[in-house]
């Protein structure tokens, strides 16, 4: 896995940033992504640590602060590693956390899920140049797994 502990981009409208979460040794970190040039989603808010959730903050902060603006937290499934900031993050921005209604579920009311994605729905962000993301639902590693294709 690579690691990135500064923001990193990866394309025109794709950023990176690992995060520090309770996964699976041998791994450390679990990446979150911006996707969008303008409005833009973070997939993959990770880690419930308290110093890790202040760099997340910062990153979304330092995008808006160049004039983007954050639309809504995605995840791609439930497992710990995966949606551990999504509580602070959705309270300090006041966004909306969008996932497959197999994820809703087994979060188990720890968190609501503000809108369910399906298999083949489009996520279109604004900006200079516009993104449109597809939902692709891909069981196996957890049953409501998303991909977001672009």
């Amino acid at each position: 896995m690579s690691v990135a502990l500064e923001p990193l981009a990866i394309a025109d409208g794709v950023r990176m940033l690992s995060l520090r979460t309770p996964t699976l040794l041998p791994a450390t970190h679990t990446n979150a992504y911006l996707i969008g040039t303008g409005e833009f989603v973070m997939v993959e808010p990770a880690s419930p640590y308290e110093d890790e959730i202040a760099r997340a903050i910062a990153w979304v902060e330092a995008e808006q602060a160049e004039g983007r603006r954050l639309r809504a937290l995605l995840l791609t499934h439930h497992h710990p590693d995966h949606v551990g900031g999504v509580a602070a993050l959705k309270q300090r921005f006041g966004v909306e956390l969008w996932a497959h209604e197999a994820t809703a579920a087994r979060l188990h009311g720890k968190l609501a899920v503000d809108r369910c994605l399906a298999h083949g729905e489009r996520i279109d962000l604004d900006g200079p140049t516009p993104m449109s993301l597809e939902a692709v639902h891909t069981p196996g590693h957890a049953p409501g797994h998303l991909c977001f294709h672009e």
